[in-house]
């Protein structure tokens, strides 16, 4: 028996080895990526990179041949840049294009120790605001006049031949940027306006999509293109657009309400005051791209005479979103358990306006959670002292029917389940009590991958960011702990080898657990904590009695 529980042990390890080293790469998954790094930012280094941005953004040649414009732009208009700012954002427009250049949100950092701000509008090759008229010709040269410039509102304004382009900006006092744009000439009909052009800055590992094998790590910084088609939300993974000039997004037209770009935590969407019935999407390589996937996308909607809507640039925030319009919300995707995430976040946050702390909101939750699953929970917990009592009738049974023949295994199982009935135990106890747990550690993954609230959320002591996994792993080694202490105060299994099994799964879990987040791991202890009094309790009073 001990032979055959070696080999298995060393045939799990094979397994996942092989799986690691050629089954992983060959299906194109890569190793883990680090989330958000808590290093300061060296500020020698951003601004280069800025720099860089700025002087990419005016001088790069466009992915594609373009047709150039019949006019010629003969007047002299000085360079100018122009910042709109409130409490959260600072907008910074360019009269070259008359585009957004930048959106920075003043109050993310891009990790815990850094002092550098999320910006979810970089300089590139194309920038919101810029429009391509019909043949192509891109406006991103011309220089427009600024007409108007206050502390909340810009107007860009410009002639050249037979076109006027006329763009007002207002800004509110959160996350949302009012546009309205006039154009006027021949060459709008079969042309774009760009609303969005990728998020944070990128470099290459931050296209590395996460194994299979990381157990529950995230890249953050991955894109989808995101849009809403009468109450339904959809996605393409910003991978997936490999185009390098501007094609359909859909088959056929739709009623699009708002569209643009996400990863799991920001957002940088339009919503028009009318839907469009399509949007045009292409991909651009990153400077000095290394692989065929680090390209950022962009997205544009037809051009139009008159278009008016509201840009939102900022946390995908439910509260945020729906200042917006009420299908904004829905930005955010909770994944698979969507609505038992949602419950879960309303309770969580309930609880945090309470304790003012995120992780204890967890503590708690669980803990109330453990307690409405009592009813369930007991009854397993009896079956299974009891099943301990029962286990002397049981080995008789195996040494009445010890054949190896079929006839002899069938009559076994039927005496087994007799003999279950008569004492009233029910064998599949034990795993009637988890079908409600794993719902709601599913609801608990999703939330704590995709809640902004919990991004960089402290709890205590080492534990500054519960969204992201504990990088002293000493979480995952208590969950481990806890396991294998409740283990040791239930009933084992008679079959030896199940036993041995049964001591492996705390150190099983323990390593499938080291990249999940860390508000899941808190959550996985607290009710660990919770199942280890419970049990405790009720195998006092069972031998009491």
């Amino acid at each position: 028996m001990n032979q055959r529980f070696l080999g298995m042990i060393l045939a799990c390890i094979a397994f996942v080895f092989v799986m690691e080293r050629w089954i992983g790469p060959s299906l194109g998954l890569v190793k883990e990526v680090p989330i958000e790094e808590a290093v300061e930012a060296q500020p020698n280094e951003l601004d280069q990179e800025i720099q860089q941005a700025k002087q990419l953004a005016v001088e790069a040649e466009p992915l594609a041949p373009e047709p150039v414009s019949a006019e010629i732009d003969q007047e002299t208009i000085a360079a100018r840049e122009v910042i709109l700012e409130n409490p959260n954002i600072r907008v910074r427009f360019d009269n070259r294009g008359g585009v957004i250049r930048e959106v920075v949100l003043k109050q993310f950092k891009t990790s815990k120790k850094s002092t550098e701000s999320i910006r979810v509008v970089t300089p590139t090759p194309w920038a919101p605001g810029e429009v391509v008229l019909s043949g192509g010709a891109r406006t991103k040269d011309w220089m427009f006049h600024v007409k108007h410039a206050s502390e909340r509102q810009l107007v860009f304004e410009r002639r050249l031949g037979e076109t006027r382009i006329s763009k007002t900006f207002d800004l509110d006092d959160r996350y949302g940027l009012r546009i309205k744009f006039e154009i006027d000439g021949p060459q709008v009909q079969g042309g774009h306006l760009v609303v969005a052009d990728g998020l944070q800055p990128m470099n290459g590992k931050d296209f590395d999509t996460p194994s299979l094998l990381s157990f529950g790590a995230m890249n953050p910084k991955l894109m989808e293109v995101v849009w809403y088609v009468d109450g339904d939300r959809d996605e393409r993974a910003a991978a997936k657009i490999e185009n390098g000039q501007f094609q359909p997004l859909l088959e056929k037209s739709e009623f699009i309400h708002w569209f643009g770009i996400s990863d799991s935590f920001f957002g940088n969407v339009f919503r028009p005051d009318q839907p469009v019935g399509q949007l045009a999407l292409l991909s651009q390589p990153l400077e000095n791209a290394q692989r065929e996937e680090e390209r950022l996308p962009v997205v544009a909607m037809p051009l139009d005479n008159l278009i008016e809507g509201q840009f939102y640039f900022g946390p995908k925030q439910e509260k945020e979103l729906a200042a917006i319009a009420d299908d904004m919300p829905d930005l955010v995707d909770y994944g698979m358990a969507g609505f038992l995430s949602k419950i879960l976040y309303k309770l969580l946050a309930a609880l945090h306006g309470l304790t003012g702390n995120w992780g204890w909101a967890i503590v708690i939750l669980t803990a109330f959670i453990r307690m409405a699953l009592l009813p369930m929970t007991i009854p397993s917990v009896k079956s299974s002292f009891r099943m301990r009592k029962l286990q002397p009738k049981l080995d008789a049974l195996k040494k009445k029917y010890s054949g190896s023949d079929l006839e002899s295994k069938q009559k076994m199982q039927q005496e087994q389940f007799a003999l279950y009935k008569t004492e009233g135990i029910n064998p599949f106890s034990s795993c009637i009590i988890m079908i409600p747990q794993i719902p709601i550690f599913i609801a608990y993954f999703s939330l704590l991958r995709t809640a902004i609230d919990l991004r960089q959320s402290e709890w205590m002591f080492w534990i500054n960011d519960l969204s992201v996994k504990d990088h002293t792993y000493i979480l995952p080694i208590i969950m481990g702990a806890t396991m294998f202490l409740t283990q040791l105060t239930m009933p084992m299994p008679g079959d030896p080898a199940q036993q041995k099994m049964m001591r492996f799964m705390p150190l099983m879990m323990t390593v499938m657990f080291v990249a999940m987040p860390s508000g899941l791991i808190l959550y996985m202890i607290t009710s660990n904590f919770f199942q280890l009094g419970q049990t405790m309790v009720m195998k006092w009073r069972y031998e009491k009695a």
